[in-house]
């Protein structure tokens, strides 16, 4: 049954018809007071679909229909036996769900043959298949109002169990499990779906029991990166970098993988794209540069351990700052990459901090932090950056053996700086050996640092006197080796251990 809440009517799908009811009454009713159509009348009904304040589409065997159900008019369009090559068995075609998307493609879930889309525009067919050519039925097709992803279709199959299909790319994901207590997958079949009132959540029923997606507490996407593997194990992705696009979606991801090299994937389709040839001698060998950074311009920054500091124009297709200019010696390698609010780019680099100057093209050292880092005798290789409200920038040093790490503040505004931690000074505040790496800042004035000896620190900005703490006991975090902090919403942090 589906209610079609625009018209206060709860239709309802049988094998001699469809009938409705309406208002809330109990009073159930024949099609036949709204058209004279003999399909919808006596044939089996297997789908309803409301889509507008007048009509409603209607599976029907091979056939849908699209109903005014103010006039009584019906437009009929029948699956047809062939459709992109595939000649499709009668017997098989007819539907058993609907989903009509944005882009008003009509979607059609079939009985063992796979999911056909209708361009309700053009007027065109297309037709996409699982891999098993004996398991294509779809019971269901539902879609997130919530989803930042408008091209993902959830579908309940035979044979495939829960799945999701990306409209754009053409392909399945399947989200079978063979096991029963699985938190990224559904054991068996899956039958009919609902989503709750806000369309945020997908309840699913399966033969294994009720399951409950919710997209806004779903942490991961895959990318299949098989295809570079050539039957061998892959190394970690250690570095990745997303260009803007114009759409405003994450489109292509640029990503390193150590002993392998360096790639693009396109994120609408899948596919695995060459990165530019005249960037190739600088990323072709994945092991001689750190770190991946794409700014707000769309400029792919990267430091090379034999060439330096290399600038990518993405959409010009340009080197615009070129090799052997700067950062170039072990002692000068730059360590992370930062842009801040009004776009400017800065350098956590071996030797200090830096920033991108755009009219004169040029690297430019923060000579009042490093002038103060080597007067104080602290580490000089800055390990990370980030920004707060007040034009500040906080950064953390470390890369020493002489247990002289710090955590810093410059106000770029002001060209002033303090130093918030000093290894050397606040001895007993940590248990073991500083060995900073990352750094983020929350809405609520909290500095997160990741230390991979001491585990997740923290400190509030807002204190007169600072004073750095533990974020969690080992208990908490599992391990005490914290690598990358970011500041999510609602004053969260995010991070990742050696553990995961």
């Amino acid at each position: 049954m589906k209610y079609d809440a625009a018209k206060d009517i709860m239709w309802i799908p049988t094998k001699n018809g469809l009938f409705f009811c309406r208002g809330g009454s109990l009073k159930v009713q024949s099609v036949s007071s709204i058209t004279n159509d003999s399909t919808l009348i006596s044939d089996p009904v297997f789908d309803v679909l409301p889509f507008d304040a007048d009509h409603i589409w209607i599976a029907s065997g091979l056939k849908f229909v699209k109903l005014n159900t103010r006039s009584g008019a019906v437009e009929k369009y029948i699956i047809p036996k062939r459709i992109n090559n595939t000649v499709n068995d009668e017997q098989f075609s007819y539907i058993k769900c609907m989903w009509l998307d944005k882009n008003q493609t009509l979607w059609l879930g079939t009985w063992r043959n796979g999911l056909i889309g209708y361009n309700t525009i053009n007027k065109k067919f297309s037709q996409y298949f699982f891999n098993d050519a004996t398991t294509n039925t779809v019971y269901d097709i539902k879609q997130l109002k919530s989803d930042d992803q408008d091209d993902l279709l959830y579908l309940s199959t035979f044979g495939n169990g829960f799945c999701t299909f990306n409209t754009t790319a053409g392909k399945f994901k399947s989200y079978k499990s063979p096991y029963t207590a699985d938190n990224s997958g559904i054991r068996g079949d899956t039958y009919s779906m609902h989503t709750d009132t806000q369309g945020s959540a997908l309840w699913i029923g399966s033969e294994s029991g009720l399951h409950k997606l919710d997209r806004a507490r779903q942490l991961f996407k895959s990318i299949d990166l098989s295809s570079l593997a050539n039957g061998s194990d892959l190394l970690p992705v250690n570095a990745i970098a997303i260009e803007k696009s114009a759409t405003g979606k994450d489109e292509n991801i640029w990503i390193k993988i150590p002993d392998k090299g360096t790639y693009i994937c396109n994120l609408a389709n899948g596919s695995i794209l060459p990165t530019p040839s005249r960037l190739a001698k600088y990323i072709e060998n994945a092991f001689d540069f750190f770190s991946l950074f794409i700014d707000s311009k769309n400029r792919l920054w990267i430091n090379n351990n034999k060439y330096g500091l290399i600038c990518y124009d993405i959409e010009t297709d340009k080197i615009v700052v070129p090799e052997n200019r700067f950062f170039v010696e072990k002692t000068e390698w730059v360590n992370t990459f930062f842009e801040d609010k009004r776009g400017v780019m800065w350098f956590g680099a071996r030797n200090g901090l830096f920033f991108w100057d755009e009219t004169a093209k040029t690297v430019v050292a923060v000579q009042h932090v490093n002038m103060k880092l080597k007067n104080e005798n602290l580490a000089m290789a800055v390990e990370g950056i980030t920004e707060d409200a007040f034009n500040c920038l906080w950064y953390t040093t470390g890369f020493s053996n002489k247990k002289n790490a710090c955590i810093g503040k410059y106000d770029y505004l002001k060209n002033t700086s303090e130093i918030i931690f000093n290894e050397i000074r606040d001895k007993g505040i940590l248990s073991r050996p500083a060995d900073f790496g990352d750094i983020a800042i929350t809405a609520n004035k909290k500095i997160f640092v990741s230390d991979n000896n001491n585990g997740l620190l923290w400190f509030s900005v807002s204190a007169p006197n600072p004073v750095l703490k533990k974020a969690a006991d080992n208990s908490a975090l599992n391990t005490n080796e914290v690598g990358s902090v970011i500041a999510g919403n609602n004053n969260n942090i995010w991070c990742n251990t050696n553990f995961g």
